[in-house]
């Protein structure tokens, strides 16, 4: 959330808003995603952690997008979303058991998926290149637990 705060703040507004093209989302489309899959994702895991086995329904993105008023959001507030779930979010794995890791549930178009693997989804999905596992330039905090 740090890093995509001070991309923001270089950004002017205007250009927030602006889609590089018709079919791309404007930058404070994807903040605002950003929030609704960090939402997304935390209540998956909840699910999971309260009801193993439990049926996890896919969502359309791009009908999320059209329904939450991306194109209206203010990014600013979609970012302070996005961190405050991050946070929570983080303080829930970083408190898991290696058995609660090991929970799944049943996700529509993926099959079966234990906690981890929502959970790395979500970490790794939205972050730059150079902090992904296998990535010479990824730091040690990072090597050693995986969720920084």
């Amino acid at each position: 959330p740090a890093t995509l705060a001070a991309l923001l703040a270089a950004v002017p507004p205007a250009l927030c808003a602006r889609r590089p093209a018709p079919e791309k989302w404007s930058i404070q489309e994807v903040v605002a995603h950003l929030a609704d899959d960090e939402l997304v994702g935390a209540y998956r895991i909840r699910l999971i952690l309260a009801a193993p086995g439990t049926e996890i329904q896919a969502f359309d993105q791009d009908r999320w997008a059209e329904t939450g008023r991306y194109a209206a959001t203010d990014p600013w507030r979609a970012l302070a979303l996005f961190r405050a779930l991050r946070e929570a979010n983080l303080a829930l794995w970083h408190g898991l058991s290696p058995a609660e890791w090991e929970r799944a549930g049943v996700h529509a178009e993926r099959g079966v998926e234990s906690i981890r693997d929502p959970s790395f989804f979500i970490l790794y999905r939205h972050r730059p290149a150079e902090s992904r596992p296998g990535n010479p330039l990824r730091g040690p905090a990072q090597e050693r637990t995986g969720l920084t």
